[in-house]
């Protein structure tokens, strides 16, 4: 073996995974998306990518689950680079014989395209959880990225509330709590004052905000991977216009419809597909309506009178034909998603209501013992409405919530200066204790329902 060779080859395997994962220069932002981008082109040795790899096959992996994730470590690489070159710091205008970003578009927009590229390797690494959903491990990631951003952590907890193991490797504890509601990640100069270089409050204000929007973050991404397997397994609705279940007492089944009819008229118009079934009965009210079917090469006519359901709709109580499909089933994993978002702006209601969203830990204990009693795929659909309920809440701007950290920083970048860290401290300290008085008033409503 020719080592020169093999390092060039290797070298070239880099550089094309690297331009794979690249931003797309276009938009308002496409100054600062070129300024990464050549900030990243500028050459190197790739060490880090390089070792990465290797290391991955060296313990048998085959997977190309592996390449965001070292295309993500060179970026955050690289922008420890662009921020070392910067006039505030070694003041450098050339690295590896071609002009350094600052030199070529300036202080400000080197500032922004370092910071940039530590963002966009979140991003760039999450890509590798839709490749393999069953690989995920969500607060690790977490871990992981505040560690290359330099920040000391002192602890990584999965679950709240009291220890129940524990266990310390270097200056990191580990640690499982009882209850089992997300997790947290405690680091140097989170909450105060600290002259430790690689404490939280240290860090440049882009970089505080990617790493608490992490948390969140990865609760939403982690409900899309859970959302997949619930829906490759329930499958997706087609758009046949075929019956693929008719409801038990319902219209459609007293007025004689079957399963595998074919609806090819409602009301004298044609319908073609299964959104014209759902368009021509949006419209109808109490109405009888009249429905033409196919059934075993003959048509038959049907008049049913719709009811109301508990949304107030008008239904005949008919449901498409379901099709299993991962690939069908990842953006309806997404849709999902994103259909649940938009509900909890009522999650207000939801809290006081009982329903999945507002129970507190003895109603989510309950809630998950159920779920699991009914199968695995009920179980894995509420651990992922419980990742997004975290996620979202978290990101409400409230004291000691990410959102309410988000917004503090928000404050700070239109001040141009921090707020006092101890003054900051007992803001998120009021904040807890509000929510601990909160979780408390729920927890006391769940043990109300087992009574």
């Amino acid at each position: 073996m020719e080592i020169q060779k093999e390092i060039e080859k290797r070298m070239s395997e880099i550089e094309f995974i690297l331009k794979k994962y690249l931003p797309k220069e276009e938009g308002y932002q496409k100054t600062i998306l070129e300024a990464m981008n050549y900030s990243i082109l500028a050459g190197g040795k790739r060490l880090r990518p390089m070792l990465m790899l290797e290391t991955y096959r060296l313990f048998g992996g085959e997977s190309k689950v592996i390449e965001p994730f070292a295309a993500a470590i060179e970026m955050i690489h690289t922008y420890s680079l662009v921020h070392d070159d910067l006039p505030a710091m070694d003041n450098d205008e050339y690295r590896r014989g071609k002009k350094t970003t600052h030199a070529v578009y300036g202080e400000a927009m080197g500032i922004l395209a370092g910071d940039a590229l530590l963002n966009y390797a979140y991003e760039t690494a999450a890509e590798a959880f839709l490749m393999e959903p069953e690989n995920v491990q969500i607060g690790k990631a977490f871990f992981v990225f505040a560690k290359k951003a330099g920040v000391r952590i002192h602890e990584f907890a999965i679950g709240m509330g009291p220890k129940i193991y524990t266990t310390q490797k270097g200056e990191t504890k580990y640690s499982i709590r009882l209850l089992p509601l997300g997790g947290y990640v405690s680091m140097e100069g989170e909450d105060g004052e600290s002259n430790d270089p690689r404490a939280f409050g240290k860090k440049t204000l882009l970089q505080r905000a990617s790493i608490i929007f992490a948390g969140p973050f990865f609760n939403i991404i982690l409900t899309v991977l859970l959302f997949i397997p619930v829906f490759a397994y329930i499958g997706s609705p087609s758009d046949s216009n075929v019956l693929g279940k008719v409801l038990e007492n319902s219209p459609a089944i007293e007025a004689g419809l079957e399963v595998n009819d074919k609806i090819i008229e409602i009301n004298g118009a044609k319908i073609s597909n299964w959104q014209d079934i759902v368009d021509n009965l949006a419209k109808e009210t109490s109405q009888p309506i009249n429905i033409k079917i196919e059934r075993d090469n003959t048509t038959k006519d049907f008049s049913i009178t719709p009811e109301k359901n508990e949304e107030g709709k008008y239904v005949i109580g008919i449901t498409p034909v379901y099709e299993k499909s991962i690939l069908k089933s990842i953006p309806k994993a997404f849709i999902m998603t994103w259909d649940m978002i938009k509900q909890m702006l009522t999650f207000v209601v939801q809290l006081f209501t009982g329903t999945i969203p507002g129970s507190g830990p003895v109603g989510v204990i309950g809630i998950v013992s159920d779920a699991a009693k009914m199968g695995i795929i009920n179980l894995i659909y509420i651990a992922a409405v419980i990742s997004l309920n975290l996620g979202i809440l978290n990101l409400l701007p409230i004291p000691a919530l990410d959102g309410g950290r988000l917004l503090i920083l928000g404050i700070e970048a239109i001040r141009g200066k921090k707020l006092d860290p101890n003054k900051e401290a007992m803001i998120h300290t009021a904040g807890f204790m509000v929510l601990m008085g909160f979780m408390l008033f729920v927890t006391y409503k769940d043990i109300l329902k087992l009574f």
